[in-house]
């Protein structure tokens, strides 16, 4: 850390951010035109790469040089880049998201509301009329701000909502930040961090979502140390200045600071699955009509269904029956926390 003293004493300073991700995308295309290797890699695999591994160009030059060499390898060149890109950026200590296998989200499989509007049909022709106008914020120099609040029980699809409404509606970055990402153990840190991320989700033009918000939001009136009154001052000074969405995300919506709830334009409550969502559901992922059974259940979300799914992948297809698949499921419901939107603990 330099101190002020020093830090006044130069004549001109100059910030360099991390690259957006339109940015990264530039850098591999310049740098696969360079090394005159541009049928390397398609432009899916370069997004993705950009996306997944945010390394600079350096990093990317000795990657595509490295799978120049290696074509007559076992490896794929594009598994080469892969490699050796996520190998240097652990090496710079900058964090890597995994390959995504982002499956199909349907909002037939999710119950949301708005206040007492149960029809929520308006609310993907607003999203792409916001994400019109921010487009011409650019232009008109106007601010344009879209804060969304997603609240409900656990598992009913809120942080994949929030990533359909990126990838799907809108087609845009998404920066998702949790709590290990913004709360620091010195003064000041936390608030630094909040500050920084809003800066980042500008710049790049991202969609910026805050996932178990409620480890920030909480009641000031609430706090035990001043810190935590400092970190919601902080979010709702930079919520008023944003020019962006923000997304937020929680399981528990009575916790939040009342200051905090307001500014949020739209708040969408999602619940547990209807009787018809249970049934079309069961019948996607598992092929047979729904157990009366399960209708029956008043708690069933969609990350239950996934979850099954996911504990029985391996079993094999003549062990894989109606009523293995049934006891599971009961299994899985009967399981659930019933302590929805209250602490427990200290």
């Amino acid at each position: 850390m330099i101190e002020n003293s020093t830090r006044r004493r130069f004549d001109y300073s100059l910030e360099f951010f991390s690259f957006s991700k339109s940015e990264r995308i530039a850098i591999w295309q310049s740098v696969l035109k360079t090394q005159q290797a541009e049928s390397m890699m398609r432009g899916e695999d370069i997004e993705c790469v950009a996306k997944e591994i945010p390394v600079m160009a350096g990093s990317a030059t000795l990657a595509v040089r490295l799978a120049q060499r290696m074509q007559s390898q076992d490896m794929s060149p594009l598994n080469v880049v892969r490699e050796v890109a996520s190998s240097h950026a652990k090496l710079l200590g900058i964090s890597t998201l995994p390959q995504e296998s982002r499956p199909d989200y349907n909002l037939d499989c999710v119950r949301i509301s708005s206040g007492d509007i149960r029809n929520i049909d308006y609310v993907v022709p607003m999203l792409k009329n916001f994400d019109a106008r921010w487009k011409d914020s650019k232009l008109t120099g106007r601010r344009e701000n879209l804060n969304i609040f997603l609240y409900g029980p656990p598992g009913t699809g809120k942080s994949a909502f929030a990533k359909h409404v990126a990838h799907d509606i809108l087609d845009r970055e998404i920066i998702v930040k949790r709590a290990s990402d913004i709360l620091g153990c010195h003064v000041g840190e936390s608030e630094h961090n909040v500050s920084a991320m809003f800066r980042e989700a500008e710049r790049s033009d991202a969609i910026l979502f805050i996932d178990e918000a409620d480890s920030f939001f909480e009641n000031r009136g609430n706090a035990k140390n001043h810190w935590e009154v400092t970190l919601v001052n902080e979010f709702i000074c930079q919520m008023d200045s944003f020019n962006g969405m923000l997304i937020a995300a929680t399981n528990y919506e009575n916790v939040l600071d009342w200051a905090i709830r307001r500014r949020f334009q739209l708040k969408l409550a999602f619940d547990y699955m209807d009787l018809p969502q249970i049934s079309r559901t069961w019948t996607a992922f598992f092929g047979s009509h729904c157990p009366k059974e399960i209708l029956r259940c008043d708690n069933v979300a969609i990350s239950d269904f996934q979850n099954v799914r996911r504990k029985l992948e391996y079993v094999p297809d003549e062990l894989r029956t109606k009523e293995l698949i049934l006891q599971n499921m009961l299994e899985e419901l009967a399981n659930k926390d019933d302590h929805q939107g209250r602490r427990l603990g200290f």
